[in-house]
């Protein structure tokens, strides 16, 4: 006699099996399979990571979170299209509506607030907290931005510290700062190891100024000399 084996078979828990005529699992798979796509991942809410690939060990809760984009592996995204079209980062968390959204190449980050690290390409183990907190901003790695606007469009200013509303604002091409204080650094650049607290610090020396290197401003609204541009 000749043994027949099902193509596929499904028992009346909803079980099913492939390949074999008895399910012991919710899938049962009998033979090698190959998986393009999203492995490993947890999906909550409408459209939430509906065309998001290669995107293992990821969680995605809320409306779109995480649709569009692919190749985030180990990521949270959490919130109303937290982290929408996001790609190619890692070990991310995104906790807001539109946090992270179309945020690239990001690894090890944290975003907490609306479009807070909203397209902050090329974030390394950088830390966005507050609404519009880092948004825009790109390449910058150990950044720590608390306050509503803190780091916004902030480029190349690693290892820096920027608390207070609009605290590093625009900033540019100045790694090691530490800005405290509401609007404290406000579109400085070239501005490299100053630290600035107090509101409005090092501000009044003049947005898209360069101020030097080394520097310590402490009180409310205290300008620097400018460096020569």
């Amino acid at each position: 006699l000749q043994t027949i084996t099902s193509k596929m078979v499904i028992d009346n828990l909803g079980n099913v099996a492939i390949g074999k005529n008895t399910p012991s699992f919710i899938l049962d798979v009998s033979g090698s399979i190959i998986i393009n796509g999203t492995i490993n991942a947890t999906f909550l809410g409408v459209q939430a990571a509906t065309t998001a690939v290669n995107s293992s060990y990821s969680t995605f809760i809320g409306y779109q979170a995480g649709n569009g984009g692919g190749g985030n592996t180990s990521a949270i995204m959490l919130g109303r299209q937290a982290g929408v079209n996001a790609v190619s980062g890692s070990d991310s968390i995104f906790i807001g509506r539109e946090a992270g959204n179309t945020q690239n190449n990001s690894n090890a980050s944290i975003s907490i607030g609306y479009l807070a690290g909203f397209q902050a390409n090329n974030a390394v183990q950088s830390v966005y907290i507050g609404t519009n907190t880092g948004y825009q901003a790109t390449d910058n790695t150990g950044v720590l931005a608390i306050g509503s606007n803190a780091g916004y469009q902030a480029t190349g200013s690693s290892n820096s510290v920027w608390i207070g509303g609009y605290a590093g604002y625009q900033s540019s091409n100045s790694p090691n700062g530490v800005y405290i204080g509401a609007v404290a650094g406000y579109g400085l650049k070239n501005a490299t190891a100053n630290v600035l607290i107090g509101n409005i610090a090092g501000t009044v020396a003049g947005v898209g100024k360069q101020i030097g290197s080394l520097n310590v401003v402490i009180g409310n609204q205290i300008s620097l000399p400018t460096a020569s541009s």
